[in-house]
């Protein structure tokens, strides 16, 4: 997974979007705060289905049976927790609306029911989510996670999912909830983007050995390996290919030759051959009909070539 300000960031836009929007939002519904309760609500619907994807977002390349399990409970989660938003959000707002708008304030009676719908869907929602943060801290830590930010991110993660349970958005309590969400989520993903950011250097930054000068390219090509080189290009760089007895390969000339910084002059016969260069890019017979080391071994089909 790589890591990245963008990932660590983007990851936090869902729940500060929410706690910006829940530091508006208004305890009680009236008149005065029906249509902005109605229109608040709509924008919610497409925010708070945003928590479920970021727990899809910190378990991105985990493939535990408990990981596929907390994705279930976030697609869980978003479904019921949005009927809180149409039933007591939406609906009642419109219903409180309309009464006012009409002078029927009969219809306002229906909302005792709408909102006891609502919650009672949310209940499974909240839960669906808490027992999902639980599950992808669970599913981090046995994917090779071990830092101090899976510690901290995880405790914060579970913080916020707690509070969630009872507190909505609403200012307080809800807007700290959502802070601690955004936080737990970033440090998740960071703690997986430097675990294998770390994995990577060490696989790709070992010392390659070098072969003996003595030693003949094997039948597949140039195997070489250069003392001292720290990438991950292990192989030499020329075109070698099997040309059958007596001929161990063939090289093609390159634009790219990185070692030539050090040599004296293009001329094979000038390179050192116990370094076990040989030819005109260093692992092949010498190219062209110019005398030479490469040019002679050739002929003769011997390694090393003779002086």
């Amino acid at each position: 997974m790589p890591i990245s300000r963008r990932s660590v960031l983007g990851i936090a836009a869902g729940p500060v979007l929410l706690a910006i929007v829940g530091v508006t939002h208004p305890h009680h519904l009236n008149p005065d705060t029906a249509s902005y309760w109605k229109n608040m609500h709509v924008g919610l619907l497409l925010l708070f289905p945003l928590l479920g994807l970021d727990l899809w977002w910190v378990l991105q390349g985990v493939r535990h049976p408990l990981a596929w399990a907390a994705r279930v409970l976030a697609f869980v989660y978003a479904g019921f927790y949005g009927a809180l938003d149409v039933l007591a959000g939406i609906a009642t707002g419109l219903m409180v609306e309309q009464a006012t708008a009409t002078g029927q304030p009969g219809l306002t009676s229906v909302n005792e029911w709408l909102f006891d719908e609502g919650n009672a869907l949310a209940v499974i929602g909240v839960w669906a989510f808490f027992a999902a943060c639980l599950l992808v801290v669970i599913s981090v830590y046995l994917h090779g996670v071990r830092s101090w930010r899976l510690i901290l991110g995880g405790v914060l993660l579970m913080a916020g999912a707690w509070m969630f349970l009872s507190s909505h958005i609403y200012f307080p309590l809800g807007v700290i909830a959502m802070l601690l969400l955004a936080g737990g989520f970033s440090l998740l993903v960071w703690a997986r983007g430097a675990t294998e950011h770390s994995e990577v250097r060490v696989r790709t930054q070992r010392v390659i050995p070098s072969v003996h000068p003595s030693t003949p390219p094997q039948s597949g090509g140039c195997r070489h390996r250069w003392p001292g080189l720290r990438t991950r290009t292990s192989r030499c760089r020329c075109r070698a290919a099997p040309r059958g007895p007596g001929r161990q390969g063939r090289t093609g000339p390159r634009r790219s030759e990185p070692w030539r910084a050090g040599w004296p002059s293009s001329d094979s016969a000038s390179r050192p051959a116990e370094h076990g260069r040989v030819g005109r890019l260093g692992c092949g017979p010498a190219r062209g009909s110019g005398a030479g080391p490469g040019r002679r071994w050739r002929r003769s089909g011997r390694w090393p070539p003779r002086r």
